[in-house]
């Protein structure tokens, strides 16, 4: 009785043994692996399957369609790998090559959900090293309802692991603007020790190739960005990141010698000089300063010192003080809120001892002291003015309202007292044209002058 259950037992082996032989390395047992994954996956199929599970495979219009989320379609995958490496307990893939990824994403598929809760990144112990000798990832569009785009042209990645650490030995990216490589070490285990360096080439952006180098280090507890802009934009920038997985509070210093604008703006002759910014706060506020010389053609250079601050990221207080030289002065302060359509604002310019032109002794005006009240938004907003100025070394008090918006600008009133007195009331202003205007009690002396400023 017992042997021909022993044999019963000895033929269901090895017509196990025999079927996965059968499926993983012969190309119809490829294809039934397929079918049986296709059965328990309804979204997913493959037009055409060759090769074999144990060694080398290709798959031709993988498409993956799910009712709802993100759609994936492929033009080509290729995997080879090694099943005798596992009896090294290594992984051991030679090629993993994927051409044409589209990715159709849909409005419900945008929608993310976010959490502001802590979160833990959890130890990974390998259970068997892991080494792929190529990875090539090639044409990745993102397809949506009324355009596609390209994401990525290239991706290469060879990479190992040692231990619980993952050893990138090249990360490759390359896009239509630029291209990115990388190399290093990340840990899987512990404090997450982080060790990596980086260069990136934009060239989409100013006439020439911009490069930066950088290096990525550190662990969950404190992350440290530093890099460096070669020319034409040279600088230094460093970034630290404190308690990444909890608070997350971060500094940020930037600074450069030269920044010459015209290599962004061609149309723009300016040059920043010694900028240094200084920023620090968390993912809900942030305090700033920044201090820079600027510097444009046939006019004195400017120093400029601007403080900003937030407590959550909408309503912010903001400092300007510019200085042509040490006599004059402009402060601009207030509040500005950017979580509304059209940015609104509160804002208070004062000077001292202003002039124009800004500098040399032939001055058309000279205003000793003045200050603009500016609230609103950018769609519409309020202006007053207080100011005392001298035209032709006489001085003229002068006080304006005016209303505007993006389109237009109104002048609700104005007065100017200083040889003689002259009132001036809806001036309305589109484009450059005055539209209506009317004159009490003008000064010949001064009107040719008040033509051409408002003209």
């Amino acid at each position: 009785m017992r042997k021909p259950i022993l044999i019963s037992v000895i033929v269901v082996f090895v017509a196990i043994i025999l079927s996965m032989g059968w499926l993983l390395t012969t190309q119809s047992g490829l294809k039934a692996s397929l079918n049986i994954v296709q059965t328990f996956v309804p979204a997913l199929n493959v037009k055409e399957a060759n090769g074999q599970l144990f060694g080398k495979l290709s798959l031709s219009d993988v498409r993956y369609q799910p009712e709802q989320g993100t759609a994936v379609q492929i033009k080509s995958v290729v995997l080879q790998w090694q099943p005798s490496a596992l009896l090294k307990r290594q992984l051991f893939i030679q090629q993993v090559a994927v051409d044409g990824l589209i990715l159709s994403t849909s409005e419900q598929s945008q929608e993310t959900e976010q959490s502001s809760s802590d979160f833990t990144l959890p130890d990974i112990h390998l259970p068997l090293s892991i080494k792929l000798e190529t990875l090539s990832v090639k044409n990745v569009t993102v397809a949506q309802t009324e355009a596609s785009n390209t994401l990525l042209e290239d991706v290469q990645l060879e990479l190992e692991t040692i231990a619980d650490d993952v050893i990138i030995k090249k990360l490759y990216i390359e896009r239509e603007d630029g291209q990115l490589e990388l190399k290093g070490r990340i840990g899987l285990t512990a404090e997450h020790a982080v060790d990596l360096a980086y260069q990136a080439q934009i060239s989409d952006v100013l006439a020439e190739t911009v490069i930066i180098d950088g290096n990525i280090s550190g662990n969950q507890q404190q992350l440290v960005l530093t890099q460096h802009v070669q020319q034409p934009v040279k600088s230094e920038q460093k970034l630290v990141v404190n308690d990444l997985t909890s608070s997350l509070d971060w500094i940020l210093t930037v600074s450069a010698d030269v920044v010459d604008v015209s290599q962004l703006v061609p149309e723009q002759p300016l040059e920043l000089n010694k900028v240094n910014l200084q920023a620090k706060g968390t993912l809900s506020s942030m305090t700033s300063s920044l201090q820079l010389t600027a510097k444009q053609p046939e006019l004195p250079a400017i120093d400029l010192a601007i403080q900003a601050n937030t407590d959550d990221m909408a309503d912010w207080n903001i400092e300007l003080t510019a200085t042509p030289d040490n006599d004059k002065i402009i402060t601009v302060a207030g509040k500005v809120n950017t979580n509304t359509p059209d940015i609104a604002f509160d804002l208070k310019a004062v000077w001292q001892q202003l002039q124009w032109p800004l500098q040399g002794d032939d001055m058309l005006i000279k205003s000793e002291q003045g200050e603009v009240m500016l609230t609103g938004s950018l769609k519409h907003y309020q202006a007053t003015m207080d100011t005392v100025t001298s035209y032709q070394n006489e001085p003229i008090a002068i006080t304006a309202k005016l209303e505007g918006n993006d389109s237009s600008l109104e002048i609700e009133q104005l007065e100017m007292q200083g040889l003689g007195e002259i009132s001036i009331r809806q001036v309305i202003l589109t484009g450059h044209q005055p539209q209506s205007l009317m004159i009490l009690r003008p000064i010949g002396v001064i009107s040719p002058y008040l033509t051409r400023l408002v003209n």
